[in-house]
């Protein structure tokens, strides 16, 4: 095989930018609602202790760690499509890869109550939940991945899900970008003090 036959296979393996971008927007959704959902819960204890300036800084490294999850999810996204066959994956990429994100992402957030459930049910094993969680994980992403696939009308409503998602994804970038500008400024004016 010569490399510029590798590099056209290569190439096939891998999504187009288009792809890669609304993917992206995907990604940056759910991570940014569950990162501003969390520092919004800490915000009692944060008055308590420290300073509004104090406040926008935690906020700040909130979000742009919330980017660099994003970018993470997406590098694993594009890795997990390289390795499915071309056909199960690559050929439906956005709506498959946004079932996948959206999907654990719901999941997710019941793996972070966990230990809130195991106070509502104390006699369920926690192997039973965790059995009962991924069970469940499985059965809805392959549930949901075939009707995708199989109903063109389901797939462009999800298309359309996503675009409308992709304006606050948009936004949220915006903030990424003022975090990152208030954690240089923070720690520009430490390192001057």
């Amino acid at each position: 095989m010569s490399s510029g036959e590798f590099q056209k296979l290569l190439l096939k393996r891998l999504p187009t930018k288009e792809q890669l971008i609304t993917v992206f927007w995907v990604c940056v959704f759910p991570i940014h609602v569950w990162s501003i959902f969390n520092f919004l819960r800490g915000i009692p204890s944060y008055i308590k202790w420290i300073n509004v300036w104090e406040i926008i800084g935690v906020f700040a490294y909130t979000q742009v760690f919330a980017l660099l999850e994003s970018i993470f999810l997406l590098v694993l996204i594009v890795i997990l499509a390289f390795f499915i066959p071309h056909k199960f994956f690559m050929e439906k990429f956005v709506s498959q890869s946004s079932i996948l994100i959206l999907v654990v992402s719901i999941w997710v957030v019941f793996v972070h109550y966990q230990l809130e459930l195991q106070s509502l049910f104390p006699s369920i094993d926690p192997r039973i939940l965790l059995g009962f969680w991924l069970t469940s994980l499985f059965i809805t992403l392959i549930s949901l991945s075939l009707l995708v696939r199989r109903s063109p009308r389901i797939e462009e409503r999800l298309i359309n899900i996503i675009q409308k998602l992709s304006i606050l994804s948009m936004f949220y970038l915006f903030m990424d970008a003022l975090s990152l500008v208030i954690i240089i400024t923070r720690n520009l004016l430490l390192l001057f003090q």
